[in-house]
């Protein structure tokens, strides 16, 4: 294999290992979004069930004072 043969496969692995890196943190970062999205919602109901007067109407409660 010649200089120029090696130096033209690395410049072709290079790009291909910088695009299967970006893959695994992209996957890494959509499962993350998951699951704080999951979280999310999950906190969002229970804080629902706890306090009932959330989901009033805005002018049902009257402000004090």
């Amino acid at each position: 294999m010649t200089l120029q043969a090696m130096a033209d496969d690395s410049d072709v692995g290079q790009p291909r290992i910088f695009l299967d890196q970006l893959e695994t943190e992209f996957d890494i970062l959509s499962q993350r979004i998951e699951i704080a999205e999951a979280l999310s919602e999950r906190a969002r109901k229970a804080a629902g069930r706890r306090s009932g007067w959330a989901n009033l109407p805005s002018g049902a409660i009257a402000p004090i004072g």
